[in-house]
């Protein structure tokens, strides 16, 4: 069964439109990865960044995460695709684990003590094996 055939079940279970089952996958995954964000100064928390039909490749000093946005672009995403970016430089080193200074009380192998499996990889997986369950 392919993701998309799965969201048609879950929607026609749940009696959704497909539409409003998908803004609600992209704002419930997006909140995960958000949530899973290993926070510090909260900066990497905050610089995920959502857009529709191209990646919004900026930086910001913003710490607070940007959920409204998140559901309001969401809303605009139906039939279009949805992107959620973090371009700071240290989130595909949260994301993977490649911390090059080990042994600090924030690392554990060279991953985030607060992430060790990632945010986006984790959150993709949990929300699979819940959509699988749900059409099921």
């Amino acid at each position: 069964m392919s993701f998309a055939s799965d969201m048609k079940k879950w929607a026609e279970k749940t009696k959704m439109k497909e539409d409003q089952a998908i803004r609600l996958a992209t704002v419930s995954i997006s909140g995960d990865i958000i949530d899973r964000t290993p926070v510090d100064t909260g900066r990497l928390r905050g610089n995920w960044i959502p857009s529709v039909n191209a990646p919004i490749i900026e930086q910001t000093d913003n710490t607070t995460p940007l959920t409204e946005e998140v559901q309001s672009t969401a809303a605009q995403a139906t039939g279009k695709v949805f992107y959620l970016v973090n371009s700071l430089p240290y989130a595909r080193v949260a994301e993977y684990g490649e911390w090059s200074q080990p042994g600090t009380s924030k690392t554990i192998g060279g991953f985030s003590a607060k992430a060790p499996q990632g945010m986006v990889r984790i959150s993709v997986q949990n929300f699979k094996e819940a959509l699988k369950k749900a059409v099921k």
